[in-house]
Parts: structure tokens; C-alpha cells; sequence
């Protein structure tokens, strides 16, 4: 793999006579001129996602249906709203912190792997939120549907 050597850098020195774009990176091309405007947060974009290499990985990774983008990171926390009705009709209901563990797909089925003091669970994504506020605003606005 080839050394990536970045063509912009963040704009540091404002007296120094380079054009930036609005994202506030600068870049000159090979001849030493500057390069200007939106082609400056174009390229910016492209190289804050990696290097060439990494980034046709990726490419190739989503293409043939690899990536997955978790909702945070391994062992993050994730905030599960629920209502439980039991036979006496007593309701439970609140939301339930757990921590993410991985992801499966099994043909059309897929679900979050979580733990948490009490052990593991499956979770379907649309369960899944990434703040306690907004799974408590679900639960108010879903009542007692469930995904599960």
C-alpha cells in the first residue's frame, strides 16, 4: 500500500496568502498555485475519509452488501424503549439501556447482539435509539406497539 501524503491542510495561518474553502481547509496543486473554493472541500472530503486504498475498499465492502454501519460503537450504549402488560394487566414500561455487542443477519432477519447486567438479548433495529430522551419520546408516541 502506498504511503497517502494528503493534498489539503486545515487553514492555520491567516496571514498566509492561500485561498480556503468554506470548510476551512487550504490546498495548492502541483504547480504551487493555489487551488480554490469548492474544489478545496471536495477533495478535503474525500481525503478525511482515508487514503485512496481504504476508501475503495470500502466502496467494494458496500457494493457487495459488507458494510454495515452500527448505530455506535461496539460496547456503546443503546437505549431500548418497552411496555409489558402481564396477565393481571399490570404495565411495565421504560426504557433499558444496553450495550451493543455486535450484528447478525440471518436471510431477511436482523438484530442488534446487546448485553447488560442482567445477560444478552436480541434487538431489532427499530427498537434501538441512540439517546435515552429520544427512546422515552417513543415510548410516549408508540404506546404500546412494539417492534418485538
Amino acid at each position: 500500500m502506498s504511503e497517502f501524503e494528503r493534498l489539503t491542510k486545515i487553514w492555520k495561518d491567516e496571514g498566509y496568502p492561500l485561498s480556503t474553502g468554506a470548510s476551512g481547509y487550504y490546498a495548492r496543486s502541483e504547480t504551487g498555485y493555489p487551488i480554490h473554493g469548492n474544489i478545496v472541500d471536495r477533495l478535503a472530503q474525500y481525503e478525511d475519509l482515508g487514503s485512496p486504498e481504504e476508501v475503495a475498499k470500502l466502496a467494494k465492502a458496500k457494493e457487495e452488501g459488507r458494510l454495515i454501519v452500527l448505530p455506535v460503537p461496539i460496547g456503546g450504549s443503546i437505549y431500548v424503549p418497552f411496555r409489558y402488560q402481564d396477565l393481571d394487566n399490570n404495565i411495565d414500561e421504560g426504557v433499558e439501556e444496553l450495550h451493543l455487542s455486535g450484528y447478525c443477519k440471518e436471510g431477511e432477519r436482523e438484530f442488534y447482539m446487546t448485553y447488560d447486567d442482567s445477560g444478552t438479548n436480541d434487538i431489532e433495529p427499530c427498537e434501538v435509539y441512540i439517546t435515552k430522551e429520544e427512546a422515552e419520546q417513543a415510548l410516549k408516541v408508540k404506546g404500546a406497539e412494539q417492534c418485538r
